[in-house]
């Protein structure tokens, strides 16, 4: 489905080391508990033939939406919305995680 689709496409993105969270867990406790900083979490809603995706990026210290969109799509195309999703949550978290790597480094350069 589209998580195995996200963790597949995910999983080959450098520098980005990707965890399933354990079955019906909060998402930001099974962050916390695998002790990643950014969790994804999603839902699904269906309208015969329409599907709706929601995916949010959220920061696992704070709890605050870092990125969020909507995906529409009918159940005909379901393998182009789960290769959609998965292209632009791979996008901003290699967004995220460069601007979090460039913080740190600024950081750094301060300390």
């Amino acid at each position: 489905g589209i998580s195995d689709t996200l963790r597949a496409r995910l999983g080959s993105v450098e520098d980005l080391i990707v965890r399933p969270a354990p079955a019906n867990a909060d998402a930001l406790d099974a962050g916390r508990q695998l002790k990643v900083d950014t969790v994804v979490t999603g839902s699904v809603q269906r309208d015969h033939d329409r599907i709706r995706v929601v995916v949010e990026m959220v920061d696992v210290e704070n709890g605050r939406v870092i990125w969020g969109k909507t995906f529409d799509a009918t159940a005909s195309n379901i393998f182009l919305l789960q290769d959609a999703i998965a292209g632009e949550v791979g996008t901003a978290l290699r967004v995220t995680t460069s601007s979090r790597l460039s913080a740190l480094r600024l950081a750094k350069l301060y300390v």
